[in-house]
């Protein structure tokens, strides 16, 4: 039974890949995209993004949250 059932998993994970691969490559494309355009910002993690537009000046910072927005949206 635990190598059906190790089998079912399998199958059933194989199936979800195949179906979302096409909305997971878009998915990537946005991230990196993403990361090219945040320029000072690009490595700081989540909880350091507002540290990292608090310490640019207010036209930079406007611009890069304009660009997040923007990429998030697409």
């Amino acid at each position: 039974m635990p190598h059906a059932v190790h089998a079912d998993i399998l199958a059933v994970t194989r199936r979800i890949t195949e179906r979302s691969r096409a909305s997971r490559q878009a998915y990537l494309a946005r991230c990196e995209r993403a990361q090219a355009e945040l320029g000072p910002l690009r490595g700081l993690s989540c909880a350091n993004l507002a540290h990292g537009f608090a310490a640019l000046p207010r036209t930079t910072s406007s611009s890069c949250a304009s660009s997040m927005r923007q990429t998030s949206a697409s």
